[in-house]
């Protein structure tokens, strides 16, 4: 039996001491319970509880992401592109055989090809986009082609063919521009009618953790840059740079009348020279739009009202040649004087 030091308790309050079993088979009080002290400033100097600080990692994070605060909604954006292309998953299928292994460019083995549908994220975005693939070789000393059909969700790869400029007999991987990079690791597997495709890619991962201190390691954010400042980076005689601004702007809504990347980055091809004219021509137009458009007034300021027309005619001077017409003016009230009188 609990005593109390105080008389005046009843009965049901020594009850209420007894409580409910815990999970070590004791049973604990709900006063007991409520008698626990809080983290209150006088609590804390009575029992010397300590109050809970967060970890410095917490406050490295918390710094981390102000940039992106600070930077708005572009800043965000670019950062979660940068988080989708850390990363390349996608399910293959249609008929071919393809074995791939891939820890940068020095160390690869490939061969077999296959043409077919790929179901995935590339990029950053999910899609359901048609490759073609073909590869063999070791190391550097490997042949590679690549051909993709974006249907308006990626840009589009299309590589020589026999007579197109830049055809090669025996494509080199590292000299051409594909879906691959030379710091990738992945691996490529298909047989039969179904496969796999993984690349992970450490330069974007990195290019995210430099974004978030609001550096651009790779120089590709899509969102933050204006549209004049794509626009000349489209112009580049970087291919990879250009790819990267008719990119930019395919995501930010833009027409890019059908560019795609040529995967021999030393030629310009002639669709790639009409894609570039049509959207200069549009560039142009949208230009001339915003200047013929009215300028916005500054608030409270309010336009000057229109000359309102006067109902008398005007007075015409007259012309060399012309008499001037008479006007004829009131009645005299006296008769002129006679010559007579």
């Amino acid at each position: 039996m609990v005593r109390s030091a105080d008389p005046a308790l009843s009965k049901s309050t020594f009850q209420r001491w007894r409580g409910t079993p815990t999970r070590s088979g004791r049973k604990e009080s709900p006063l007991v319970k409520d008698a626990r002290p809080s983290l209150s400033t006088c609590a804390r100097s009575r029992t010397g509880f300590a109050p809970k600080t967060l970890p410095r990692s917490s406050w490295l994070l918390a710094v981390a992401w102000l940039p992106l605060v600070l930077g708005g909604c572009a800043a965000f954006q670019d950062r979660l592109k940068d988080a989708g292309e850390m990363l390349d998953l996608g399910f293959t299928f249609g008929p071919g055989v393809n074995l791939s292994l891939r820890a940068t460019s020095a160390l690869q083995f490939g061969a077999g090809a296959y043409d077919g549908r790929t179901l995935g994220l590339q990029e950053g975005r999910l899609v359901n986009v048609r490759e073609q693939r073909g590869e063999f070789g070791v190391s550097l000393a490997h042949l590679y082609t690549y051909r993709r059909n974006g249907e308006g969700a990626l840009l589009d790869y299309r590589h020589p063919r026999w007579a197109d400029p830049g055809h090669a007999e025996y494509p080199l991987g590292f000299k051409l521009l594909t879906d691959r990079r030379p710091l990738d690791f992945g691996v490529t597997c298909h047989l039969g009618l179904f496969g796999g495709n993984l690349a992970v890619r450490p330069d974007e991962i990195a290019d995210f953790l430099t974004g978030l201190v609001g550096f651009d390691l790779l120089g590709d954010d899509a969102f933050e840059p204006s549209e004049e400042e794509l626009y000349k980076q489209a112009h580049s005689l970087d291919a990879r740079k250009r790819a990267e601004a008719m990119d930019a702007l395919q995501r930010r809504g833009h027409d890019i009348f059908g560019y795609g990347v040529y995967t021999v980055p030393e030629v310009r091809p002639a669709f790639q020279r009409k894609a570039l004219t049509l959207l200069d021509e549009a560039a142009a137009a949208k230009a001339k739009r915003r200047a013929d458009a009215p300028e916005m007034m500054a608030p409270g300021e309010e336009s000057e009202p229109a000359p309102e027309e006067s109902s008398e005619p005007e007075a015409v001077d007259p012309q060399e040649g012309d008499e001037p017409t008479a006007v004829e003016g009131p009645p005299d009230s006296e008769e002129a004087p006679s010559s007579d009188q």
